[in-house]
Parts: C-alpha cells; sequence; structure tokens
C-alpha cells in the first residue's frame, strides 16, 4: 500500500466528525486534497441553505487532508473564509492547495463549489506541523 492510502485510509477510519458529516475524501496527492459533502437538512442553518459552520469544517477538513499528505500529524492554527453565494445545490465540492510549506508551518487555499459550479466560498488556512508521523506508527 502506498503512502498515500495509507494516509487516506487512516483519516477516513479514525476521524468521527468527518463521518458525522458525511465528508468525503474525493483525492489526495502531496499538498493537495479534493473532498466533497452532500448537503442534508442536518447542515442547514435556520433560512435553508447550509450552515456557514458546516463549510468551515468542510475547509478545515480539506485543508487536514491536503496538509497530512505529507506524513505528519498537522493542527489548524489560522484560517479565514469568504462566504460569495448560499451553499444550496450540494454536493459541496471543497479543494485545497498548498502555496507554502517549510519545516513548521504549512499555508493553503480552499475553494468550495457547489453542483452547479459556483464558487459558495473561498478559504486560506495555516497549518501547524507537528513531525509526528501520519498515520501513528502502531
Amino acid at each position: 500500500m502506498d503512502k498515500l492510502t495509507k494516509i487516506k485510509e487512516y483519516y477516513e477510519n479514525n476521524s468521527p466528525f468527518i463521518k458525522y458529516l458525511g465528508i468525503n475524501i474525493i483525492e489526495m496527492g502531496e499538498g493537495y486534497a479534493k473532498t466533497s459533502m452532500e448537503i442534508t437538512k442536518t447542515h442547514h442553518n435556520s433560512i435553508g441553505i447550509a450552515h456557514g459552520g458546516a463549510i468551515f469544517a468542510l475547509v478545515d477538513s480539506t485543508l487536514g487532508v491536503a496538509s497530512i499528505s505529507h506524513g505528519f500529524a498537522v493542527v489548524t492554527t489560522n484560517a479565514n473564509i469568504s462566504y460569495l453565494n448560499p451553499g444550496i445545490n450540494g454536493p459541496l465540492v471543497a479543494e485545497a492547495k498548498e502555496i507554502h510549506r517549510s519545516r513548521k508551518l504549512g499555508v493553503y487555499e480552499v475553494k468550495v463549489i457547489d453542483n452547479d459550479g459556483i464558487i459558495v466560498a473561498i478559504a486560506q488556512g495555516t497549518m501547524y506541523i507537528k513531525r509526528t508521523p501520519y498515520p501513528p506508527e502502531q
């Protein structure tokens, strides 16, 4: 099994929050991730569109997947998001691309689009690289 497949399988099997939200990893490469999340009523806010927190969770999870692709545990140190259009027509797809990586920090840009190709949100996040192997050695 190659490194990325091992990382992907460990993440999917040990992340209860992404399972709860229905986030799936579509594609993964070094410094790159593409994920999706179907929008259900559970994800809605009081006006019937995707809650900003659900969209942010998709972004944060995608940042994490892109960053752990290098084989080290990470945590988000900073993230900002701009909501451009309502998340109505799912699934929403998030794509994270690494724009900078040093020994301790990785910086990523993320774009979230809906099923019609409309940009729902754009985000940027900084990940702290813990230098702990990921997945953990067993």
